[in-house]
Formats: C-alpha cells, structure tokens, sequence
C-alpha cells in the first residue's frame, strides 16, 4: 500500500511540474522584452511593413499638414500609434520603422490584440483552420495581465509540486531520493522537448511553400518555440546527471561492501 500510494504522488508531483514548466514557459514568453520582440516581428508580417513604410511615410506627412492639434496619429497603420506634429514631419525611413514597431508592440502588451484596429484593410484574414492563424490568436495572449496570471500560476504549482515530492522523498536512501527527483524531472522534460522539437520542425517545413507574409509568421512561431526548447534541455539534462550521481551512489556502496564482505570470509 505503502509503495503504491508513493508512486501515486510521484506521478503527481510529475504531472504538477509540467504544468509548472508550461506555466514557466508562458512567463518567460510573456516577459516584456522577450513579448514586445515577438510583437515586433509578428507586427512586421501582418502589416508588410517593409513594403508599406513608403506610402505610410506619404501619408504620415500629409496627415501631418492637415492637423489641427499638435499631434497626430499614424494612418493606415492597424496598431494606433499617436506622434508629435514635428515628429511626423520629420521621422522616416528605419526610424520611423522602428517608432512604429515600438509604439505599436507596446500598446499591443499592455492592451492585447484589441489594439488591432478593426478596419478590415488593416487587417490580414486567415483560415480559421490554419498554423499561422493560431499564431495570431496566439499574439494576443503576449501581453502584461496575462503575464501576471502566469507568474501566479507558477508559484502555485512550483509550491504544489514540492508538497507533492515531499512524501516521495521522505523515506528513501539519498541515493533513492536522488534518483526520484531526477525521474521526475524527466518524466515532465522529456515528453514536452519531444512535442516542441515537433512543432518546431513542422513550423519550419511548412515555410517550405508559404508566402512571405505565412513565412514571418510562422517564422515568430519558431522564434517563440526556442523558450520551452531551452528550458526543457536544461531540465531533462539535470534529471539525467540526477541519475547519473544516483547510480554512481549505488556503484560506489557496493564497491565499499564488496571489501567489508572478503574481509569476514578470509577472517573465517
């Protein structure tokens, strides 16, 4: 009964510490920095920034000449982005590039995709079915409050799962503790690297025959699966040298009875 009831919260704790990893995932996403270049370049696609910047320039000047007030607000761009008279005047080029990316990344983290004005020449419609679709729903959880939301859940269940392993390792040999951590971190790296590895790879061969505006925004996907990439390597790396040092525990107690145990047979 014993043993049954420890490999119950074993799997338990196991399963709690994925849903740890997926919430650390999401908050290391989410983190302003990391969010807002996400943003950036998901912003890049959906407005063809690159081919659009001169008739936005065009328009920002005129828009810039017909103004009453002393600022003005970028035209035909999907992200409201409010500059100075002079500013409007002024900016071109990458730097007017890079205004808007950076006005418009960071009202989209603070505010969302409800950011995304609803002219529908502002915006870039997608088959409800496909990848690049889900990427931009996806966009829209890139921001502040949910970041917030996350780092509540991942105290949470960080505090839940080391309730859990607690039982798990009360009893064993340190060599038996050991060994049971590292299990539990494989059981929850190792399945999780496998399916990221996955998506990444098919994200990057469904680039293969997309246009440029799927192959950015499949290309933010990618970016975006380096995170869960890096945490799960780092921990499946740390549950496999766990069990490395438990092995060598065992390995090394029994070399040391091996001895014990000659000795009594030839004192005999």
């Amino acid at each position: 009964m014993r043993t049954v009831s420890l490999v119950v919260a074993g799997t338990l704790s196991a399963l709690c510490f994925l849903a740890f990893t997926l919430a650390l995932n999401g908050y290391q996403l989410t983190e302003e920095g990391t969010g807002r270049r996400l943003l950036e370049r998901a912003l890049v696609a959906l407005t063809d920034l690159d081919v659009a910047l001169p008739a936005l320039q065009d328009s920002l000047r005129q828009a810039a000449e017909e103004a009453q007030g002393l600022t003005v607000v970028v035209p035909d761009f999907p992200v409201p982005v409010e500059l100075s008279r002079e500013e409007a005047q002024t900016l071109e080029g990458q730097a007017l590039r890079q205004r808007l990316l950076a006005e418009g990344s960071a009202r989209m983290y603070r505010q969302g995709s409800g950011a995304l004005l609803s002219d529908p020449e502002a915006e870039r419609r997608l088959e409800t079915t496909s990848m690049p679709w889900a990427l931009e729903q996806g966009l829209g959880l890139i921001t502040e409050e949910i970041h917030g939301n996350l780092q509540v859940a991942m105290i949470v269940l960080g505090a839940l799962s080391l309730l859990l392993l607690v039982p798990v390792l009360w009893s064993p040999p340190l060599w038996g503790k050991i060994s049971l951590l590292g299990a539990v971190l494989l059981v929850a790296s190792l399945p999780p690297l496998a399916g990221t590895l996955g998506v990444r790879f098919f994200l990057r061969a469904a680039q293969g025959d997309a246009d440029l505006f799927v192959r950015e925004l499949l290309q933010v996907g990618i970016d975006a699966m380096t995170v869960p990439v890096r945490n799960y390597l780092a921990l499946s790396a740390l549950g496999s040298g766990l069990l490395v040092v438990a092995a060598a525990m065992v390995w090394a107690g029994s070399r040391g009875r091996a001895p014990a145990l000659t000795g009594k047979g030839d004192a005999a």
